[in-house]
């Protein structure tokens, strides 16, 4: 019993820790951030979205999906799903999510992925890995963003990366 009255606050102090992004900003774990890219409210999904990673697509493929805006994951999303369908990919892992009684997460452009880098920065230690963005380069190449390294890179759609997922507040 005296196990339990000393875990219990140790478990309620835990739960409202405050971890700071940068020095102007800060979120509690497991709750949305929510932030402002190119005039548009998001939230973002703190987290990694997948336990693995996963591939933007296949790129055996010799047509393109449509997915090629470089602001609007939402449309590129969109745009993977119709080509797609079903397929277990980097955008229906985030059409399928559900978190925080939301369901309308999508994998963000790489402008949005790109902005959100920015606005975290890599000093922060929030994110630390590759990440998917939407928008497509060609028929089997999408673009990625490296946040340990700070740079926007292609690759090709059958690779295994990191997923983020935002969504827009209204």
């Amino acid at each position: 019993m005296y196990i339990l009255i000393l875990l219990i606050p140790l478990f309620w102090a835990c739960q409202d820790e405050v971890f700071t992004t940068t020095p102007s900003d800060s979120f509690v774990k497991d709750q949305p951030i929510e932030m402002e890219i190119n005039g548009n409210a998001v939230m973002l999904y703190p987290f990694e979205v997948s336990s693995s990673s996963a591939n933007w697509g296949y790129s055996y493929s010799s047509e393109e999906t449509g997915a090629t805006s470089d602001w609007d994951g939402q449309t590129n999303t969109d745009s993977i799903l119709q080509y797609y369908g079903d397929t277990y990919c980097a955008a229906s892992i985030c059409d399928t999510m559900t978190a925080y009684g939301y369901t309308d997460w999508y994998l963000p452009a790489k402008n949005e992925l790109e902005a959100i880098y920015q606005h975290f920065s890599a000093s922060s230690g929030i994110f630390q890995s590759t990440y998917w963005s939407s928008t497509e380069s060609s028929a089997d190449e999408a673009w990625m963003m490296d946040f340990s390294e700070a740079e926007l890179q292609i690759a090709m759609k059958s690779n295994y990366n990191d997923v983020l997922a935002i969504r827009k507040v209204n």
